[in-house]
């Protein structure tokens, strides 16, 4: 039992560690591809643009809640300082 609890414990320190090295310019870009998707239209291809639009808003999502987790890390790691 304790071998599973500090493999997930590592788990979530590897997920901690790359969103770190997140920088502004990867959330610039996934939010422009976002933005991209969620425009996305097709005359012809009503479903495809639907896809399209909802994975665009995923993505948006994402990349704000990828924001907010790198911030709550950033403040954790200033009060444990």
């Amino acid at each position: 039992m304790e071998d599973v609890k500090n493999a997930s414990i590592k788990k979530v320190d590897r997920i901690c560690r790359a969103i770190m090295k997140l920088t502004d310019e990867d959330f610039t870009a996934v939010e422009e591809m976002a933005a991209e998707q969620q425009a996305y239209m097709h005359p012809l291809k009503y479903a495809t643009a639907a896809r399209i639009n909802d994975l665009g808003d995923h993505n948006k999502r994402m990349a704000k809640g990828l924001r907010i987790m790198k911030k709550q890390i950033e403040l954790s790691k200033a009060r444990t300082k």
